[in-house]
C-alpha cells in the first residue's frame, strides 16, 4: 500500500467492508475481512485506524490467517 495514496487505501478497505454482511443461500456470512498487502511498513496509521473501525483486518502474509 505505499504505492498508492491514503484515500486509495481507504477506498480498497470499503470495497472490502461489502463483504461483512454477504449473503451465501440466503444466509449471512460470519466471516472475517482481511485486506491482504504487499508490505505491512507502507500502511499509514490513518489507514490501519480506518480499516480496524471499519472491522478489516490489514495482513502482510496470508499464512497468519486463523486455520492456515
Amino acid at each position: 500500500m505505499a504505492k498508492v495514496t491514503e484515500e486509495t487505501a481507504i477506498s480498497y478497505i470499503r470495497d472490502a467492508e461489502k463483504y461483512a454482511k454477504a449473503k451465501l443461500n440466503g444466509a449471512e456470512l460470519s466471516e472475517k475481512i482481511y485486506l491482504q498487502v504487499e508490505n505491512m511498513k507502507g500502511v499509514s496509521q490513518k489507514v490501519l485506524d480506518y480499516a480496524k473501525k471499519k472491522n478489516v483486518t490489514i495482513i502482510d502474509d496470508i499464512s497468519k490467517l486463523p486455520g492456515l
